[in-house]
């Protein structure tokens, strides 16, 4: 065979140099190789080299399809099969790449992953089977097919993070019998914590990188009920199941994070959050493990915080100094973006946007005088109490201000109705009209007529022993007639009767005697004077 070679290297291969040379350069561009290795292979390689690999890629292309792939990863995804597709994904041109994904290739691969993160107390072949289906993600997600493809489909790296559960309990972790099971987990979640750190370390592919690795995390505690963020790689470092290298590669992630984070005030409050969550408590600990990657690793993290903390005590970024509404906006979306204070601050903006088109509404000065107060560092602030006691003041100024305002359109159709009502025509006899039924309603009630043979009301009874004596009120009171009994039913003025006054600006009835008082009586008349002529 080696002679064979020998012997046809000596001749000139089948192919010109004038078609085996662009052939060739369209072959490392179809494979997806840079700039720099296209010029490697076409300085190190001989023609005949060439020439071969250019056969040999024309038959894997005829015998190889995209359509069988994506069929075995819905029908019979074996280890075995995955392999295959992971290796033709290493090897296939671009255009072959852009068949698989467009005949929902990635898709077929996302549905494979997530069957497979469901399944519980899986056996050692599904754990090797997640790991091919991870590298396969690994194979297309830098080039220039994939990387497109998997960021704009919204479940591809939110998918890809949830392999990073821990499915162990602890009683599990302490059978000597998990231990290859737990190996293959782990083995897995290294290769997607490669991906994700991957992912905010290539600007100038990916110039946000960072925050899609943050919001497949977000996901994850949303999805996981994590108390804390990060909350689970935090504790696969106490794991002493993981690996030293997949331990450097969860430091990896977390500085690769953070190095990506420009904004200081929000890099500062991402390192808080980590140190809350126990990250550096962790960090700690595993300066003692013998592993040169990981204490390199430990050590950068430390050092790129003590640089930060220092930048912060140099630089004070204030971020009210700018009396400008969107420069104040923007800053206050930079700090908080990829944070759990996002939502709210969205949720509040979302408040204001409704208070917006009410520019004279109180409300504006009511946020103004509390959010200083609650926002007070010196702890002076206003009790819950007082805060909803004043939130109800404006509540119930809104509703009077509704209530009170009475439009002209509302007025004339109170005006016409009584009018109808009282069979008047103008507001000048509805006027008139009005002030005569006041002054009835104002008339005290008739006198009960005497009937003839009626039997006249009975003496009062008998003085006793220790009774006091009854007081004249006036002088048409008897000496020991008992007071005047207060009327049953005391006469109010109706509804009706306040309200046309209210409308029609006429003063308001007097008030009538309340239950239980007596009422008024009109002083009497001078006696007249008898003539002494």
């Amino acid at each position: 065979m080696r002679e064979k070679q020998a012997l046809e290297q000596t001749k000139e291969p089948p192919l010109p140099d004038s078609v085996l040379i662009p052939a060739f350069e369209k072959l490392m561009l179809d494979l997806g190789y840079d700039e720099q290795k296209r010029k490697i292979m076409s300085t190190s390689l001989n023609s005949w080299n060439k020439y071969r690999l250019l056969e040999q890629y024309q038959q894997h292309t005829v015998s190889d399809h995209c359509y069988t792939h994506i069929a075995n990863l819905r029908t019979d995804p074996t280890e075995t099969k995955v392999q295959q597709l992971r290796v033709s994904l290493s090897h296939r041109s671009m255009q072959w790449l852009k068949q698989f994904f467009e005949n929902d290739g990635l898709n077929a691969l996302l549905e494979l992953l997530s069957d497979l993160q469901r399944r519980r107390n899986k056996p050692l072949a599904d754990y090797r089977v997640l790991w091919e289906v991870v590298m396969c993600f690994s194979k297309v997600m830098f080039t220039p097919v994939g990387l497109p493809a998997i960021v704009n489909n919204p479940l591809a790296l939110r998918t890809l993070a949830l392999t990073l559960e821990s499915e162990f309990k602890p009683e599990q972790r302490a059978d000597p019998a998990n231990g290859e099971l737990i190996e293959a987990s782990y083995k897995a979640k290294l290769a997607v914590l490669d991906l994700l750190t991957k992912l905010c370390l290539i600007p100038q592919l990916l110039p946000e990188g960072a925050r899609y690795v943050m919001e497949s995390l977000d996901n994850f505690k949303l999805v996981f009920r994590e108390k804390k963020r990060f909350q689970t790689l935090i504790d696969s470092l106490k794991d002493p199941m993981s690996s030293p290298e997949y331990k450097c590669q969860v430091v990896k992630l977390f500085s690769a994070i953070l190095v990506r984070i420009d904004h200081l005030p929000r890099k500062m409050h991402l390192r808080d959050e980590l140190e809350k969550a126990g990250l550096d408590g962790a960090l700690n600990d595993l300066k003692a493990m013998p592993n040169d990657a990981l204490a390199n690793n430990i050590a950068l993290y430390f050092e790129e915080l003590e640089a930060d903390a220092e930048e912060a005590r140099e630089n004070p970024i204030d971020l009210s100094i700018s009396c400008d509404p969107d420069a104040m906006f923007r800053n206050i979306s930079a700090a908080l973006s990829g944070t759990d204070a996002y939502p709210f601050m969205a949720e509040v903006l979302q408040q204001m946007v409704k208070l917006a088109h009410d520019p004279d509404s109180p409300q504006w000065g009511f946020l103004a005088r509390m959010v200083p107060k609650l926002l007070n560092p010196t702890g002076e602030v206003e009790t819950r109490k007082q805060l909803d006691d004043a939130q109800q003041k404006v509540i119930e100024l809104e509703d009077f201000k509704s209530r009170a305002t009475i439009t002209a359109e509302a007025r004339e159709g109170i005006l016409k109705r009584l009018r109808a009502a009282l069979g008047v025509e103008t507001n000048e006899q509805l006027e008139k009209k009005a002030q005569e039924l006041i002054a009835i309603s104002k008339a005290p009630p008739p006198l009960p007529e005497k009937r003839p043979g009626a039997t006249p009301p009975p003496p009062p009874p008998p003085l006793r022993m220790g009774m006091a004596l009854a007081q004249p009120d006036d002088a048409t009171s008897g000496f020991g007639a008992p007071p005047p009994s207060p009327p049953r039913h005391a006469s109010k003025p109706s509804l009706h009767q306040a309200r046309l006054s209210e409308i029609l600006g006429l003063p308001p009835p007097p008030p009538s005697p309340q239950v239980g008082q007596p009422a008024a009586v009109p002083a009497p008349a001078p006696a007249p004077q008898a003539d002494r002529g």
